[in-house]
């Protein structure tokens, strides 16, 4: 007997990276998109033109209180995607939530103790983890190829949310600080703090440095940032950047240890190079390729409802989404800013 799909519902449809998603979902073959929540009459058009029998809902509250939906889908601008997410699983519907995870702190942990208090399965979804090599540097560090890691670094960029083609849906709340929890800092820095949440752990402290160019008129918060995540014998840095116009150090992921240094480069065809004191300069390593559930984010996540020993790997979890967002926040709230402006 063919087993039924599982039937996801999507609350949000303004961030530019459901589309991908919601392809990779359909393509498993083992879901249906039934519901839809979003403002937007373009947004819901779409969806409608890539679902035509998933139907529309009038407020974001149907797509998890209604039976229909077994699991949801969280696309939102991250102010009301956490307080979407909260309230869905204290209903006791699974969530999958586009990074960060949240626009402050308070709201993640909100997320995390409804996670623990219903059992409902909690899925920070960063995109970059599903590239092989990073996958790969993160299962070597776990291994203890490197020893104890002293600094992990992360630098995301590109030309600008505009530059690069993100919707005006999108951007609009990019843009807005209250929606979006900061402005390149949030967007960008959150990555880094996510890898070094998962590494490292809590930090002691952290720092944010942020600044505009002047390259985004319209843009009133920080357009280039840095945030530094200090432990007891440790470090990491995040960049971000809405002014980079190439990719040339952008994406990449860099692991300190005790017995040497990964670097791994971006997307899926990227490689990953290992160095040490008798090979200074470093070898390309080979990567295993992503195994069940390892593929993508739908294949993850449907993997977590339909396996009940198989847990969300550490790096989308709930815990280290709130160490990131921990870390954000405060460096938010801490940050020095200059720029073209002045001080914002």
């Amino acid at each position: 007997m063919e087993k039924e799909k599982l039937r996801v519902g999507v609350c949000g449809l303004s961030h530019d990276h459901v589309w991908g998603n919601l392809d990779e979902l359909l393509r498993t073959g083992r879901a249906d998109i039934v519901m839809a929540y979003d403002e937007s009459e373009h947004c819901r058009q779409r969806l409608q033109s890539m679902c035509p029998e998933a139907s529309i809902a009038t407020t974001p509250e149907e797509t998890y209180t209604t039976r229909d939906v077994e699991a949801l889908f969280i696309f939102g601008d991250n102010r009301q995607s956490g307080e979407w997410a909260a309230a869905a699983l204290r209903e006791g519907v699974p969530c999958l939530i586009e990074k960060p995870m949240a626009a402050s702190s308070e709201a993640a942990e909100n997320m995390l103790r409804a996670s623990h208090e219903s059992g409902a399965a909690l899925m920070i979804n960063w995109p970059f983890y599903w590239w092989p090599p990073l996958q790969e540097a993160l299962r070597r560090i776990a291994r203890g190829d490197l020893g104890r890691v002293h600094k992990v670094h992360y630098r995301a960029g590109h030309r600008g949310p505009k530059n690069v083609g993100c919707s005006d849906a999108f951007v609009d709340w990019l843009y807005d600080s209250k929606r979006n929890g900061g402005a390149a800092l949030m967007d960008y820095c959150c990555y880094g703090a996510a890898l070094a949440g998962a590494i490292l752990g809590q930090p002691d402290s952290t720092q944010g440095h942020a600044f505009r160019s002047g390259l985004i008129p319209d843009l009133d918060g920080e357009d280039n940032a840095v945030l530094t995540m200090r432990y007891e014998s440790a470090v990491a840095i995040a960049e971000a950047s809405w002014t980079q116009q190439d990719e040339m150090t952008a994406y990449r992921a860099s692991f300190y240890g005790e017995h040497g240094t990964l670097v791994a480069e971006p997307y899926h065809d990227g490689r990953l190079f290992l160095a040490s004191a008798s090979d200074p300069h470093g070898t390309q390593q080979s990567i295993h390729q992503p195994g069940n559930g390892f593929g993508t984010a739908s294949e993850h996540f449907l993997r977590v409802i339909e396996d009940e020993s198989f847990s969300v790997h550490p790096l989308l979890s709930g815990e280290v989404g709130l160490i990131a967002q921990i870390a954000l926040s405060d460096a938010i709230r801490n940050q020095t800013v200059c720029g073209e402006y002045g001080q914002v």
